[in-house]
């Protein structure tokens, strides 16, 4: 997922992405999933919160320590969420999120993600 926003507020770093626990990371309530950064990031660490891209408190992906360096226009890949996401995804804020595949040895596309216009042009 992209980082959208970042807000720095009484020692709490609040990342805003476009991915999220309404649109595909339902898990993320009971399971923790490992998070890393694409640039890798390093450097001193800060709690921080991952939230997705609505408006409901409930949108929240993660709470740990992740680099203070991490800025819009990074992303941020969520491990082994598997495929038992794909039938909580819903187009809340935007169209369907790209789905990606690791075999352990590489990446590939699964699924592209849908573009907005893509998605309100089947209105």
């Amino acid at each position: 997922m992209k980082i959208l926003d970042a807000k720095d507020r009484r020692g709490m770093r609040s990342l805003i992405c476009d991915g999220g626990r309404t649109l595909h990371a339902l898990v993320s309530t009971w399971e923790r999933h490992r998070l890393f950064s694409v640039p890798d990031r390093p450097g001193a660490t800060q709690l921080t919160t991952v939230h997705g891209p609505t408006c409901m408190a409930f949108d929240q992906l993660a709470r740990c320590e992740l680099p203070h360096a991490l800025r819009p226009g990074d992303h941020l890949v969520w491990m082994d969420a598997g495929a038992y996401h794909l039938p909580w995804e819903t187009k809340f804020s935007h169209g369907l999120a790209a789905i990606l595949w690791h075999d352990g040895r590489r990446v590939t596309v699964a699924r592209p993600s849908q573009t907005f216009r893509e998605w309100f042009g089947q209105l």
